[in-house]
């Protein structure tokens, strides 16, 4: 309804735009050699008369914008790859041209400190008005979006670079991990940094998950460029199989349970000779308050870490605290360990 609501509140017809009709077949014929096209499909390519198409490269329906009265009014795909890509191409460039002034972002990251600490060290910084710094909480960590608007792009850098020497210098700079300049990157912040420090010192990771269940994995392989670091995963979900594969003492399962550091460790090491990689990462942990199979009584939210590298293995316990989601504790765990790969990566070089 988006398409017929758009040309009715202009005054206009909608009407077929050839170019976008063309990839619609073309895409159905790829997809669907066997069938013949029906107009349901090739309603795709109708837009608002005399709209701006935004055309689609991924997919198949087209976005488009229409003015009137000084108004612009943009449509596009739902899909979210689709609207992503088409509001980079087309939307961001309109919106630009449109405006006088840019508006220039970048993201700090910063963990090892909550956001209330972080706001009380930041001071009169966060009272800026142009430009503006403003604290955000994540999943474990805390976002600093720095925001400047000016005459041009270069003029915002200028002042941001102005302010982040100002955030670096106060308490809040030795907790600053990474920057990272689009939404997309800011979501994936810590696998990136991880990713980052990997290929630049030529080393290579691997994970032995329990409670993350191949979360780690994932994070890593979403990025463009993993297969240079990540030497591969192992989900050893059940306490069998941390035997088997990774070659966990059962001894040591009997005397300090699978949700334990000595487990975790064990877990690491395993990896690491499994994979053959210069780093491993292993979790282990509790989600909820279903029954713990040993008997042991662990708390609930409790997740242990252990990296393994040439130097030896570190480990970490971490108590997330019950009443929490399955998903939001495997999300804490997991970046609490691509921070701890992180540090370990960090001061090996430093």
């Amino acid at each position: 309804l988006t398409k017929e609501t758009a040309a009715a509140l202009f005054g206009v017809a909608l009407v077929r735009d050839a170019r976008a009709e063309a990839n619609v077949r073309e895409r159905f014929s790829r997809l669907h050699p066997d069938r013949e096209i029906g107009e349901n499909n090739l309603k795709q390519a109708d837009v608002p008369e005399g709209a701006t198409v935004f055309y689609n490269s991924v997919g198949t329906a087209p976005g488009f914008m229409i003015e009137k009265d000084g108004r612009a009014l943009c449509a596009l795909p739902g899909v979210p790859t689709e609207m992503k890509k088409m509001f980079a191409e087309y939307v961001i460039p309109a919106i630009r041209s449109r405006g006088e002034s840019r508006i220039v972002s970048r993201n700090l990251h910063v963990f090892g400190v909550g956001e209330s600490t972080v706001d009380a060290m930041l001071g009169d910084l966060t009272s800026s008005e142009n430009p503006t710094l403003a604290p955000y909480c994540g999943s474990g960590e805390t976002r600093l979006r720095l925001s400047a608007r000016a005459e041009s792009d270069e003029r915002a850098e200028t002042m941001l670079d102005e302010l982040e020497a100002k955030v670096r210098s106060s308490e809040v700079g030795k907790y600053i991990y990474f920057v990272t300049r689009t939404p997309e990157d800011a979501d994936r912040a810590a696998p990136l940094a991880v990713l980052t420090a990997l290929r630049e010192t030529g080393r290579t990771v691997a994970f032995a998950e329990s409670i993350t269940g191949g979360l780690l994995a994932k994070l890593i392989t979403d990025l463009p460029g993993a297969s240079a670091a990540l030497r591969g995963s192992a989900v050893t979900y059940a306490t069998e199989t941390k035997r088997t594969v990774l070659g966990v003492d059962g001894a040591t399962i009997e005397r300090y349970g699978v949700v334990s550091e000595e487990c975790a460790a064990e877990m690491a090491l395993g990896a690491r000779k499994l994979f053959g990689a210069d780093y491993a990462v292993s979790t282990t942990g509790l989600a909820d308050a279903s029954p713990y199979a040993d008997g042991r009584g662990v708390e609930p939210g409790t997740v242990c870490v252990g990296v393994a590298t040439e130097r030896g293995v570190t480990t970490a316990t971490f108590r997330f605290g019950a009443g929490h989601t399955r998903d939001h504790i495997r999300s804490l765990a997991a970046t609490r360990a691509m921070h701890m790969l992180l540090t370990n990566l960090r001061s090996r070089f430093e």
